[in-house]
């Protein structure tokens, strides 16, 4: 590495760790705030999921795919769509975006074994 290079790397190193932090704290505030609503969203699903054959199981995701994008029209431009795994484990979710930003939830688990927790994510591109 060039020693003028430093400088640089050492301003965005600290510009990244600024966004970083900031990004973590608000996803805290919401982890926080959004408890109850995602223990409503998993007791919602759960009895849903388990009482469907694991034949059909796949057709759940898609009617909440088309679901949500209905619910999205009437209130702008978002997109739905399908995301494959879910927090780095097996599972799937629904992905809404606009303008470069993301928002996803997924459910944990298996097609044969039925949900065993979730993920939220959101993020933007730049």
């Amino acid at each position: 590495m060039l020693t003028h290079d430093r400088e640089k790397l050492d301003a965005a190193a600290a510009r990244l760790a600024e966004l970083l932090g900031d990004i973590l704290s608000r996803n805290q505030e919401l982890q926080k705030e959004s408890a109850r609503v995602r223990a409503e969203i998993m007791a919602d699903l759960r009895p849903v999921i388990e009482s469907t054959p694991v034949e059909d199981r796949g057709a759940i995701l898609s009617y909440l795919v088309v679901r949500m994008q209905e619910i999205f029209d009437r209130q702008g431009s978002p997109k739905v769509g399908f995301s494959s795994g879910c927090a780095g484990a097996e599972g799937g979710g629904v992905r809404v975006t606009e303008d470069g930003a993301y928002a996803g939830a997924c459910v944990t688990g298996s097609v044969s074994g039925g949900p065993t927790g979730g993920g939220i994510e959101g993020g933007f591109t730049y």
